[in-house]
């Protein structure tokens, strides 16, 4: 009799343990309830390690926006035909204004398409020594989006037109670029702006108190 009432209690504790089962895999599946919290969880611990195994990388390929001296403490992924990115730079801007060592990689996305003549134009403004002055260009005029031409030369003087254009052109600034998407690809970034540190992402929207925020969790 106690045989056959373990048996059955047996029984019954093993069809909890399926059902429990199925259910954990049901809301797991793609539209379930835990997919996407779970599917972002390990995305961002994912980008997190990526990071941090990638830092010196990024700081060395990154171009700083501010003039004091000392390495990047945030850096951000900016594509400068996204409509978030040029919202988000009077924000950068003021971040930098206040002291945050804020540094520019390139990822131009495939939905924009003047964003990676841009990105060259950038790069060479990084080369002649202004590539502050051009980052802020971009971000605050649109006339060059209109433009059918394979270069921008920025109404910024003075600037060599040939020259520039001959950059922009460069296997050499066109490597430089493949190499900033390749290691935005590597972190798994898949949208812009994106602002990184040493230790993590900027969870919050983009504002100088959370760059602020972001710049001292970096720092420790």
């Amino acid at each position: 009799m106690f045989a056959k009432q373990q048996s059955r209690v047996s029984l019954i504790d093993l069809a909890t343990v399926v059902v429990l089962l199925l259910a954990i895999l049901i809301v797991s599946l793609p539209g379930g309830a835990l997919y996407n919290p779970v599917h972002r969880w390990l995305v961002q611990r994912h980008m997190t390690a990526a990071i941090q195994k990638e830092w010196s990388a990024l700081v060395q390929m990154s171009q700083p926006l501010y003039s004091e001296p000392g390495p990047p403490v945030v850096v951000e992924f900016t594509d400068y035909q996204c409509p978030f990115c040029r919202a988000a730079s009077p924000m950068v801007d003021s971040a930098v204004s206040d002291g945050v060592r804020l540094a520019v990689l390139q990822f131009p996305l495939s939905i924009h398409p003047r964003a990676r003549v841009a990105a060259l134009a950038a790069l060479c403004g990084a080369r002649s020594g202004r590539f502050a002055k051009i980052h802020r260009y971009l971000m605050n005029h649109i006339e060059w989006m209109a433009s059918d031409d394979s270069s921008i030369v920025p109404a910024i003087e003075p600037i060599d037109s040939a020259a520039f254009v001959a950059c922009q052109g460069s296997e050499q600034t066109r490597k430089s670029l493949a190499q900033e998407i390749a290691v935005a690809n590597t972190l798994g970034i898949a949208g812009t702006p994106m602002l990184v540190t040493a230790g993590g992402v900027l969870k919050q929207p983009v504002t100088a108190a959370s760059l602020r925020a972001l710049a001292d969790d970096g720092s420790k």
